[in-house]
């Protein structure tokens, strides 16, 4: 067939050729590179835990911008999930990184921050509760800065797995130095794709 490929001779992950002297139609595998890509998860996707844990509050920054605002010398949680895109390559892993920024200007101090998950594919039992442990973050200098910090590595994770997420700032640790609130503005999922597209 002259004149190029048409729309039913391309398939995701193969293209179909035809063999012009014979008739015949191969089918031709292609390999698409693994490639990252990322999840934005906001805020106001989480909901504070009130019935065992202190919650943090809806402040305002930056004229008229919204986040949680987990508060110095507190233990603060949120909780919520996230779905592992359909494009996501089986098996493979996944990083979460919260992102936030310190609400005032900072003097290099740390805030420690800590997640604990659990997860579960489609048909399947979830699995208990698994912390990553406190990650120590430097908040820098700079009011409003947009910080992403890795909170956990989950391996083994396939397209459509929920995954179940508590996050809390240890405002109690001593390893938390920072004075103010820390504003949280979402997670970032980042998963690799070996699938085509941008």
């Amino acid at each position: 067939m002259p004149g190029g490929l048409k729309s039913n001779q391309i398939e995701d992950g193969e293209v179909k050729t035809p063999d012009i002297a014979s008739g015949a139609v191969t089918e031709v595998k292609i390999t698409y590179a693994d490639k990252t890509k990322a999840l934005f998860v906001p805020w106001w996707a989480f909901s504070p835990i009130t019935s065992t844990f202190t919650k943090p509050d809806r402040v305002s920054w930056n004229t008229n911008l919204w986040a949680y605002g987990f508060e110095a010398a507190d233990d603060e949680y949120i909780a919520g999930a996230f779905m592992v895109p359909e494009d996501a390559k089986a098996a493979s892993s996944i990083l979460i990184d919260a992102i936030w920024s310190p609400s005032t200007t900072p003097s290099s101090e740390d805030v420690v921050w800590r997640i604990v998950h659990s997860y579960g594919a489609e048909g399947e039992a979830f699995s208990g509760w698994s912390t990553s442990g406190a990650v120590v973050a430097g908040a820098g200098t700079t009011q409003y800065k947009q910080i992403a910090t890795l909170l956990a590595t989950i391996t083994g994770r396939s397209a459509r797995d929920v995954v179940n997420v508590r996050i809390d700032r240890v405002g109690v640790s001593g390893s938390d130095t920072y004075p103010a609130d820390a504003l949280f503005h979402g997670l970032r999922v980042r998963y690799t794709s070996d699938r085509r597209g941008s």
